[in-house]
């Protein structure tokens, strides 16, 4: 993005698209280009509100949602949901939450831990944080210092989520930086 608008005078008679789908500051090259190109792609209304308010015309740009990558029969997230729930030693009615993300700052799982630390003791949470990172060592040592490791399960980076997206009832994001996280689409897709 921050040198699209060189590749298009570069290579006339080429479509350069430029693209946006992030909560983060965008550096003063994207916004240099996104002027200068034809057309902008944004997974939200949002960015393209946002992309107007910095002077550029709604008619360049266009939203396409963030789509799934993968698909589940509803038979299929059942089938899981019980056989990982067992796995995991979680009662029937023990309400599971799930966080799907890079640790890193702007998704702020320690945030999520020091919030999951205020509910009241007597409900029986649990909580699977998936994802990996920097952060995650961190996130790791909170949750032991606040005496809730065994309410916290850190999985590492999984190639597929769905076993925990089918075992979990909530997704929660604490995230700053997403303007339309995955996570919250695959959530939305296993019904959370």
């Amino acid at each position: 993005n921050a040198f699209a608008s060189y590749l298009q005078r570069s290579n006339p008679g080429s479509l350069i698209v430029g693209t946006v789908r992030t909560g983060k500051a965008l550096p003063w090259l994207n916004w240099r280009s996104f002027r200068r190109l034809p057309l902008v792609i944004s997974n939200t209304e949002w960015w393209c509100r946002e992309l107007q308010r910095r002077g550029l015309e709604r008619e360049k740009l266009a939203v396409i949602p963030n789509g799934l990558s993968f698909s589940w029969s509803w038979s299929d997230l059942r089938r899981l949901r019980a056989n990982v729930r067992h796995r995991l030693g979680l009662e029937p009615d023990q309400p599971l939450l799930i966080n799907v993300a890079g640790f890193r700052p702007g998704k702020r799982q320690e945030h999520l831990i020091r919030m999951l630390a205020k509910l009241p003791t007597f409900i029986p949470w649990r909580a699977a944080l998936v994802g990996d990172g920097q952060r995650l060592i961190g996130a790791q040592r909170l949750a032991s210092d606040l005496g809730l490791v065994d309410r916290f399960i850190f999985t590492g980076a999984l190639d597929d989520p769905a076993p925990f997206y089918a075992a979990a009832d909530i997704a929660v994001s604490v995230s700053q930086e997403d303007a339309l996280p995955n996570f919250l689409v695959e959530a939305q897709a296993a019904a959370l």
